[in-house]
């Protein structure tokens, strides 16, 4: 069972907004696979595949709500965003959030976001967000609540660029700090490119950390879905 009622309490924010909005909104759902699931540098899998999906919508008045999963293997001692004790099965993601057009194709985002799993090991993360875009470029601001007894809040910067190729194929350039009011902080950095062929999306990315020096390899394959 899923530990927190804030879950709960998202959850029906997400439903309510469906049912409200299903006639007007963009709905579509992901599904894909991961040959290492890594999320800001540290790979939530134990190095190996994970499988992942999710649905999304969006009202014509800029708010998006949404549900996302993936499988996770955290060891003992590992940097999964859950903590570092033994934990596996599945990880739950519930957010809902604004986002605002401004003029010459500027764009600002707010939201809220509870990162949750399954196996009572893991401790759920909260985050409120706020980021600002421009055409490709994004930067976006998260504070964070690390809900185990002695897990600090933190602060987190994500600077994204995302430039269209040719044939339906893009880069992707990422760069991240992470600032816990206690403890080490540490950046994270990542390039990828990716195009879609026969209906999917395949993406290459290499991605690199400053906290244990090390760098991942990985691929992932998904599936986009239109349910309008």
């Amino acid at each position: 069972m899923l530990k927190t009622s804030m879950v709960r309490v998202v959850g029906a924010v997400v439903l309510g907004l469906v049912a409200a909005t299903v006639h007007a909104a963009d709905l579509t759902a992901n599904a894909g696979v991961a040959s290492n699931y890594v999320f800001r540098g540290f790979t939530q899998s134990d190095d190996g595949p994970a499988i992942q999906g999710g649905i999304d919508f969006a009202p014509n008045n800029g708010f998006y709500a949404g549900a996302w999963g993936s499988t996770v293997d955290c060891a003992i001692g590992s940097s999964c965003f859950g903590g570092n004790s033994n934990g596996d099965g599945l990880e739950v993601d519930l957010y809902v959030g604004y986002h605002a057009k401004l003029k010459d194709n500027w764009g600002m985002d707010l939201g809220y976001i509870i990162y949750e799993y399954t196996d009572s090991n893991l401790d759920a993360n909260r985050e409120l967000y706020v980021g600002v875009n421009y055409q490709g470029f994004s930067f976006t601001y998260y504070r964070g609540n690390d809900t185990s007894a002695n897990g600090p809040d933190y602060d987190y910067l994500d600077f994204k660029v995302k430039a269209e190729l040719a044939d339906k194929a893009y880069f992707l350039g990422h760069f991240g700090h992470f600032d816990p009011r206690t403890g080490s902080n540490w950046n994270d950095a990542s390039i990828g490119v990716g195009k879609e062929l026969w209906g999917l999306d395949f993406s290459l990315a290499l991605t690199s950390e400053d906290l244990t020096n090390k760098e991942k390899f990985y691929v992932t394959v998904v599936k986009r879905f239109d349910l309008k």
